[in-house]
């Protein structure tokens, strides 16, 4: 079993982090294959998928990133090098006051993830069937600035994982 992290803060165990990070993709995942299953009987998928699909995967990446950001607040074993390559990886992009983008990096995406004030999943349709992809827009404003970013949720999931390792 993997042991928590941090030597201040709160301690929060890796295997909660890891189950989170996994739900996160899961729930990316089944997105496109329950929308291709779907069929005009299928009601009860569409239900549940208009219900929770969204809530659930904001659920989990606010999850991920609150627990990541916590551990780079609290600080973790191994060697710093290491985890503060990982924290200047690029995830997306950022926008802000509507000039070109930048290039977001993880750290600054977990930030905005958790202080967004709006969110819209990428989607896209296959055959009249609309699904989730891994990417996210968010949207904020900070010191009145607003900003825009886009986050491939697979790369953020992907790095989350490895700075947990």
């Amino acid at each position: 079993m993997r042991k928590s992290w941090g030597t201040t803060g709160l301690p929060i165990d890796i295997q909660h982090i890891d189950r989170d990070i996994y739900y996160l993709l899961v729930l990316y995942s089944a997105s496109r294959l329950l929308a291709l299953e779907e069929t005009d009987d299928s009601e009860t998928i569409r239900t549940l998928r208009d219900q929770f699909e969204a809530s659930e995967a904001t659920k989990q990446l606010i999850s991920v990133a609150v627990c990541v950001r916590n551990g780079i607040d609290a600080g973790r074993p191994g060697p710093a090098e290491y985890r503060e390559q990982l924290l200047q990886k690029t995830v997306g992009t950022l926008k802000q006051d509507g000039r070109k983008g930048t290039e977001l990096r993880f750290q600054e995406a977990c930030h905005k993830i958790i202080h967004a004030t709006d969110l819209e999943f990428v989607t896209r349709s296959v055959k009249g069937k609309t699904y989730i992809t891994p990417g996210v827009i968010l949207w904020g404003e900070h010191r009145k600035v607003e900003w825009e970013a886009r986050i491939d949720v697979l790369e953020f999931a992907s790095l989350a994982y490895r700075l947990n390792m």
